[in-house]
């Protein structure tokens, strides 16, 4: 928690982002089971809160915000944002402002370079939310790569 206390720190209003989730729902297996009282899969149930259990360790304050659908099953996902504890209100703006994006009739997707284009190719699940057409010529972007590339000038963190 040290290290946490460190970043935010030196980073006053940072906003950690992750996938909400590592995997869009799970997989049930077929046969003759009884699903009245759900599954019990003691390993993807711990895999899913890859991403959680950081900010339920630390006590820091989180958000999950929908961002889409998989593009192969449809099944919704979204991004957590994990920021400083007592920043609550920040977070709430955080997820307004993704919300922002999502919650628009305009037809708005991002290049290789991060830059936003209209009309680039995209999929309206629902209004507003949006998930790229591979078929289509749209791409998923890698945010992770893009910022380790943009931070790869001698910075004394790591993402």
């Amino acid at each position: 928690m040290s290290h946490l206390a460190f970043l935010f720190k030196k980073y006053p209003g940072m906003v950690i982002a992750t996938p909400t989730l590592p995997i869009a729902g799970w997989q049930i297996s077929p046969g003759g089971a009884d699903l009245t009282h759900g599954v019990s899969d003691v390993n993807t149930s711990l895999r899913t809160m890859e991403y959680v259990y950081l900010a339920n360790f630390s006590g820091c304050p989180a958000i999950s915000c929908p961002m889409g659908y998989a593009e192969d099953t449809k099944l919704p996902v979204g991004i957590m944002g994990m920021s400083e504890w007592g920043s609550e209100w920040a977070l709430i703006e955080w997820g307004r402002d993704g919300e922002g994006l999502l919650d628009t009739d305009e037809d708005v997707s991002v290049d290789s370079n991060g830059t936003a284009n209209g009309g680039e190719a995209a999929v309206v699940v629902s209004k507003g939310l949006r998930t790229p057409s591979v078929q289509s010529g749209g791409k998923w972007v890698d945010a992770i790569g893009l910022a380790k590339n943009n931070n790869a000038g001698g910075n004394s963190y790591a993402i």
